[in-house]
């Protein structure tokens, strides 16, 4: 791995930043002061130099922050077509916002109506997952904004949540350092497998690596995935969780480098590298199949708090207690290719145009701008808008499109 450098500094919250989130070329942020915040690139040309490449910085979209929240906010997530975004707090509830212009779509919350620690959202966009301090995950279905079913068992407050991949199943991680496994499509409820004291004084992250192996049982295909996890005791873990008649989740390594406690772990989105953030203000680039240090980055100068990575894998972005997000560049090259891929820049298509108004046209400009126009025509067939898109699911691509 080359150099890691700082691209740019993002500021702006006014409290410690809690969660952060890419999609495309969109960043949202999280903080204890209440606020989500939208940042969207922009490729600049280097002034100065006309011979250099063009360099990516970020702004504020101009309907940002996104105000709703009566109490800090701790996790922002995309949805996988990056139509929604989910944002959880401390107050309760879990508000989704149109991610196109900011508006406030809906909002949800448990029954009794905890503060809610973390949410993440199903590969296939149908099913939306949270967990708070009742102990307790929530499954929603996110079309119908209804509670799937709710899935008991953990002893302590929800801290981290992951779908597998192919969104076939659900972890779910606690303070009490518990991490269960969850089958996210069938309506049992039960958990399949557990692990008790996976980490010493509690879990803090979790994540599910994009990449797994199917592998062949019986005449059918089941998955093994790799999943880890970081807590109070200083270390990120790394398991994998196998998907066959007898489920099991399984201890793969221990990586130690943090000095403090580890708070946040994410992959990037091809899975070749593991990112944590921790307590000793230091984040670490690790290479999740051999278990090595490729990179110790100091940027901040309280606890880092939370990571993301770019869909590119280009890029990082930290945020920390010192109330900023902090961009670094993890490969240079693909930061100077960015000119010549189809992601130039963030763009709302059509500008000025709200998402749920989006015309069938709207929708077509909108998938060749993503380098999708392949299925421009299935779309249109189909009589595809704004508001038929947001609630599009893996189902309806698969059977109705024949995408998936």
């Amino acid at each position: 791995m080359c150099d890691v450098e700082i691209v740019q500094v993002l500021e702006g919250h006014t409290s410690d930043v809690m969660g952060c989130d890419f999609y495309n070329g969109c960043l949202a942020t999280c903080s204890g002061d209440k606020n989500v915040r939208i940042w969207f690139q922009k490729l600049e040309e280097n002034e100065i130099d006309l011979d250099s490449k063009r360099q990516i910085h970020f702004y504020e979209a101009e309907f940002s922050p996104l105000l709703g929240h009566t109490y800090g906010v701790n996790c922002v997530r995309f949805s996988p077509f990056g139509t929604l975004l989910a944002s959880c707090s401390t107050d309760g509830r879990v508000i989704l916002w149109n991610a196109q212009d900011g508006k406030k779509l809906d909002e949800i919350r448990h029954l009794e109506g905890p503060p809610i620690r973390v949410c993440c959202f199903s590969s296939a966009s149908a099913m939306f997952a949270t967990g708070g301090d009742d102990e307790k995950v929530v499954l929603w279905d996110i079309a119908t904004k209804s509670v799937i079913r709710v899935l008991e068992g953990h002893e302590a407050m929800i801290t981290a949540l992951a779908f597998t991949p192919d969104g076939i199943f659900l972890l779910s991680c606690s303070t009490a350092g518990e991490i269960m496994l969850w089958d996210a499509r069938y309506g049992h409820g039960k958990c399949l497998s557990s692990v008790t004291n996976a980490h010493d004084l509690g879990i803090l992250g979790c994540d599910s690596s994009p990449q797994y192996e199917a592998v062949s049982e019986n005449g059918f295909l089941v998955g093994n995935y790799t999943i880890a996890t970081c807590g109070n005791d200083d270390f990120v873990k790394l398991w994998c969780v196998e998907a066959s008649s007898t489920k099991r989740i399984s201890l793969k390594n221990t990586l130690e480098g943090h000095s403090g406690n580890v708070i946040s772990c994410r992959f990037s989105c091809d899975g070749k590298i593991l990112a944590s953030t921790g307590g000793d203000r230091v984040v670490i680039l690790w290479n999740p199949k051999t278990g090595e240090v490729l990179q110790k980055l100091e940027g901040h100068n309280r606890y880092a708090v939370t990571c993301c990575a770019f869909s590119n894998s280009a890029l990082l972005a930290t945020g920390s207690n010192d109330k900023t997000v902090v961009l670094w560049n993890l490969d240079k090259k693909s930061i100077d290719d960015l000119s010549k891929t189809n992601i130039k820049e963030f763009k709302i298509l059509p500008a000025k145009k709200s998402f749920l108004s989006w015309t069938v046209e709207d929708v077509r400009s909108w998938l060749k701008s993503l380098n999708l126009e392949e299925f421009s025509e299935a779309f249109s067939a189909n009589s595809i808008d704004g508001k038929e898109l947001m609630y599009l699911n893996h189902e309806n691509l698969l059977c109705i499109f024949k995408i998936g």
